[in-house]
């Protein structure tokens, strides 16, 4: 059996971790962008085999006792081999010690891998949005998987915009949280 190590992902990991995320969303990972902020900020982990990264996940606390699970991913040299299993149990027992209210998570309709384990660990999915920006060639890729229902208001006032956001299904289902381009806000007029 081999030996699955969590520790909090450091600085000094920065080259193995975009290795890792290098062709995740067809080279469009985010993780890149956020690798520095996610260090300081603490509650970003890594799951290692042989001393090597195979494994990437991160809390963050929103308002209200609200945990935020993002960032999950796996090696892509070790995946259908229970990596993804193993990391999910590690960070949920670190995860039991936290004391928050509500865990979240939010997944692309399309990751069905990551939607499956998810269930397995007692999430559920609350809510579901349409995608209205996407790279044109990804889009092509996933267009007979999304089911589009065309949710879209444009509004050049602040005001009603406030208004119309503040009084939505999506913020009150969320408690206050906004979701925009895969991030959650919390946000107030």
């Amino acid at each position: 059996m081999v030996e699955f190590v969590l520790s909090q992902v450091r600085e000094e990991d920065k080259k193995e971790v975009l290795a890792l995320c290098r062709d995740i969303w067809g080279g469009r990972d985010y993780i890149p962008y956020v690798f520095e902020e996610w260090v300081k900020e603490g509650g970003f982990y890594c799951g290692r085999i042989d001393g090597k990264i195979v494994a990437l996940d991160k809390y963050t606390w929103q308002n209200n006792g609200i945990l935020w699970l993002e960032g999950f991913r796996v090696h892509p040299d070790f995946q259908g081999q229970g990596i993804g299993s193993m990391m999910s149990r590690e960070f949920a027992k670190l995860l039991k010690g936290l004391d928050c209210r509500v865990m979240r998570s939010m997944s692309a309709e399309i990751n069905e891998k990551s939607r499956h384990l998810a269930g397995k660990k007692g999430f559920y999915v609350l809510a579901e949005y349409d995608n209205y920006g996407l790279w044109e060639e990804v889009l092509k890729a996933v267009a007979e998987k999304i089911s589009l229902t065309g949710r879209v208001k444009k509004e050049s006032n602040a005001e009603a915009a406030a208004d119309f956001v503040l009084s939505s299904h999506d913020y009150k289902l969320y408690m206050g949280l906004y979701i925009a381009n895969w991030v959650a806000f919390d946000i107030t007029r």
